[in-house]
């Protein structure tokens, strides 16, 4: 009888193709090459997977869509905050020619406060439609 096998060992016996079945062995060096033997067994068998034939178009589809979609929604909130940064600017440049008309270009922008946040949904609407049509368009 042989000493007792680790792993490494039983796996090189099987991978030369020594029958599990020979008397060579104890009754627990026996168990563990019938068990290495059916775990080769399973795993020379491939998994039978059918994978549709556009699968790879559908990946690289969703991959490009999220893409898209981030880079719309930055775009967008780009687009929010020039707005924002175009009124800061204007207020800050009447402000150096004078102070009074920086002071009333501010009362009047809060004065049309909603008027300007609807502007600017409104935009940020047409923008996000814009691009919804040209993604339907293209696709």
């Amino acid at each position: 009888m042989m000493d007792e096998l680790n792993d490494e060992q039983i796996q090189a016996l099987l991978e030369k193709g020594i029958n599990p079945a020979t008397d060579l062995f104890s009754a627990a060096e026996q168990e563990q090459v019938d068990q290495y033997s059916s775990l080769f067994q399973t795993l020379k068998n491939e998994p039978q997977y059918d994978l549709p034939a556009n699968f790879a178009s559908k990946v690289s589809y969703r991959i490009e869509f999220k893409l898209k979609r981030r880079s719309d929604l930055k775009f967008n909130l780009f687009a929010a905050l020039g707005m924002a940064a175009g009124l800061i600017i204007a207020y800050f440049l009447l402000s150096i020619i004078k102070v009074e008309i920086g002071n009333q270009f501010l009362l009047t922008v809060f004065k049309f406060k909603w008027l300007l946040l609807i502007g600017t949904m409104l935009l940020i609407g047409t923008l996000v439609i814009d691009q919804k049509v040209v993604k339907q368009t293209i696709a």
